[in-house]
């Protein structure tokens, strides 16, 4: 794999909030060994925003603004050293990730452990930094590309132009998806979903968000089952040619004695259209917009 790496460090600290800031631009021209559509990204980001927009090239156009903010240089110098970003190539899955000081070496990452979701951090570790991090991403990528995408604290995760299979998720912060002709799984907890589909989704989507509000825009003529699940919540749509349908019941094979059971789909469902594939809308505090356009 061809790798490209410069790094640009903006030496200038100013104060913020008492503190100073030193930040550190990390660019990467990570090409592709195999079809965009064969290959799975896989971002993981902690406290910052991710940025991605699909085009028309082989290869992944990374640039990583890395911030350290602390009450002295030397503090800010060790966070410099300790921060780092790793990129591990497996051939058809490639992993971006922050690593710490309680950073579990890249080297024992698996292509199943980033497809899976592997916990990086050795959870024995102590470890206090006196510095604040953060990782704010903008990414080029194939549009084809399949990706898991996410951060934590402190950003949203923006995704354009993708025919991918994507998943994404943030935990303090919302999820905006545009110009998307692929899948999407969305989840959120505390923030909104945004998601505007260029084509009819090619199969099941799910959005989700503990706090806040879904919206999901669709080309005319959507044909699709609809699920709707809440706590405290509406479901509000544009659409003429929907219906409310039967709860969806799934059959599970048990022991001989006790045979077969039976499992009951709690939400509201719904047909658009024809019917296709699987649309779950669920939130807690929060409702959820379903509009053609």
């Amino acid at each position: 794999m061809k790798q490209i790496l410069l790094l640009v460090a903006l030496l200038g600290s100013g104060y913020l909030y008492g503190q100073k800031q030193q930040t550190e631009v990390i660019k990467k021209d990570i090409a592709l060994s195999q079809d965009a559509s064969s290959t799975h990204l896989v971002l993981n980001n902690i406290f910052g925003d991710v940025t991605i927009e699909g085009y028309n090239g082989n290869s992944i156009i990374l640039e990583a603004k890395k911030t350290i903010s602390g009450s002295s240089q030397n503090i800010i110098d060790k966070g410099m050293e300790e921060i780092k970003l790793e990129v591990i190539d497996k051939g058809d899955v490639i992993g971006i990730l922050m690593s710490g000081p309680c950073s579990k070496s890249p080297a024992l990452i698996s292509r199943e452990n980033l497809l899976e979701g592997w916990n990086q951090w050795d959870n024995n570790c102590k470890w206090n930094p006196r510095y604040d991090y953060e990782f704010n991403f903008t990414l080029k990528v194939p549009k084809a590309i399949n990706l898991k995408a996410g951060t934590v604290n402190n950003g949203e995760v923006k995704a354009t132009n993708l025919s991918g299979k994507l998943k994404i998720s943030n935990v303090n912060g919302g999820i905006v998806a545009e110009k998307i002709s692929g899948s999407i799984n969305a989840t959120t907890v505390n923030g909104d979903v945004t998601i505007r589909f260029l084509n009819e989704p090619k199969d099941d989507c799910k959005f989700y968000t503990l706090n806040g509000d879904i919206n999901a825009y669709f080309p005319k003529g959507l044909d699709a089952y609809v699920g709707f699940k809440t706590f405290q919540g509406d479901f509000f749509t544009n659409l003429d040619d929907i219906e409310v349908t039967a709860p969806q019941v799934s059959k599970t094979k048990a022991n001989k004695e006790k045979g077969v059971s039976f499992k009951l789909d709690t939400s509201q469902r719904m047909k658009a259209g024809n019917g296709g594939v699987n649309l779950k809308f669920e939130t807690f505090n929060g409702n959820a917009y379903l509009r053609e356009q």
